[in-house]
């Protein structure tokens, strides 16, 4: 018969992929990961509060200012060079196209249609994190 000495209880974390569970996780598990856009939103608020020394409700305001941007950043579409991505008309003498955005893609807007594109996108990137369940504070 073996014998069960407190040296071989462990606090240690079982083998990965044994199917062991440690006595302490089984009764108090550790919270599930948070989603990545809430993870992002978390730590944003941590770097604000320690470097701008803000209180917690005005580090939040400024964590969504910062997640919203860069969810705008990193869903903008590449658009054809060719054509508004928010009317859809070509270049003319009149109306030129500008183009909009850093690195590989680039969104091509006339100058007058910058402003209703914005909005558009901002209403939309908005929506998109609220569904996530990430809302302005």
């Amino acid at each position: 018969m073996a014998e069960f000495s407190e040296s071989r209880i462990s606090d240690e974390p079982p083998i990965p992929g044994s199917g062991a569970v440690r006595l302490a996780d089984f009764l108090d598990p550790p919270p599930p990961p948070l989603p990545p856009l809430r993870q992002a939103f978390e730590d944003h608020i941590t770097t604000v509060m320690s470097t701008r020394g803000l209180p917690r409700l005005e580090a939040e305001r400024a964590a969504y200012e910062i997640v919203l941007v860069e969810f705008l950043d990193a869903s903008h579409p590449d658009t054809d060079p060719g054509r508004c991505a928010h009317c859809g008309r070509p270049e003319t003498r009149g109306s030129i196209l500008r183009s909009i955005g850093a690195g590989a893609r680039h969104v091509w807007l006339h100058s007058d249609c910058w402003a209703q594109w914005r909005d558009r996108c901002q209403n939309e990137a908005v929506t998109e994190l609220a569904a996530t369940g990430l809302e302005a504070p």
